[in-house]
Parts: structure tokens; C-alpha cells; sequence
């Protein structure tokens, strides 16, 4: 394995395709495709390696912590700029907020969102009486 030459779509590109040895001696395969030198490619496996030897190359990233209400106060402003139907998506994420508002938006799940919609059917509305529907379930 390691570095070879491969051509995709008429262009001509390296990739790197290494088996990598870990400090607690687990092995894991490092793959990396479109590189555009042999040079770039190579220096890439060396750093990998050396990464991989001192410890440092599968290290876990901080998982981001943003919240939903993070998020919507970030896209806010946006959809009253750039939207017709911005007092829709206002008044949709109230609701949204009231319920997911605190949840990590990486850790959302369809479980959230079933559970979000069965409290949102209990719930009596402007439009009617939602508790005559049957709640969802997750399957």
C-alpha cells in the first residue's frame, strides 16, 4: 500500500493508503484520496506516521456543545433577510425552542423528534384540539 498514482475522470491523482500502528498497538487503516502531487501525498503518510508514533493522530476532536436555540439565534436573522414566510418559521420555532431549545444539536435524534411531536399533539393549539390524534412511536 501507500502512495499510488490513480486517474479519476480524465486527471491524475495520488492517494495514500496506510495501516498505522497505534501507541496501545491496535492498528487502523488511514485512507486519503485526490491528492494532486506525489510529493504532497508522500509527505502526508510521513506526517500521518510520525503523528501516529508520538500519540497525537487519533485524538478526538471536542464535540461541539451548540444548543438548538444556539443555532436558531444564529439563523434568525437570516430568515427575516432572506425569506417571505419569516413569521412562520418565527412562530414554528417557538415551539421548537420551548421543547429542544436546551438539547446539543449533534445529538438530536429521532427519538427528539417523535418525543417532540407527541408533546406538540397533547398540546391544545389556536387551530383545534390535537389530543384526538394517536401519538407517534418510534420504531
Amino acid at each position: 500500500m501507500g502512495v499510488s498514482k490513480y486517474t479519476a475522470r480524465g486527471k491524475t491523482w495520488w492517494r495514500v493508503d496506510e495501516w498505522l500502528t497505534l501507541p496501545d498497538g491496535k492498528v487502523a487503516r488511514y485512507r486519503k484520496k485526490r491528492i494532486p502531487t506525489k510529493e504532497q501525498a508522500n509527505m502526508l503518510a510521513a506526517k500521518v506516521k510520525a503523528e501516529t508514533f508520538e500519540g497525537r493522530f487519533f485524538v478526538r476532536q471536542k464535540e461541539p456543545t451548540t444548543t438548538v436555540r444556539e443555532l436558531w439565534d444564529a439563523y434568525e436573522p437570516i430568515t427575516k433577510r432572506d425569506n417571505d414566510s419569516w413569521q412562520t418559521n418565527i412562530g414554528r420555532s417557538r415551539h421548537l425552542l420551548r421543547h429542544l431549545g436546551q438539547q446539543r444539536a449533534t445529538q438530536l435524534s429521532l427519538k427528539h423528534v417523535d418525543e417532540y411531536r407527541n408533546r406538540r399533539l397533547r398540546e391544545t393549539t389556536k387551530r383545534g384540539d390535537n389530543r384526538l390524534r394517536a401519538p407517534l412511536t418510534v420504531k
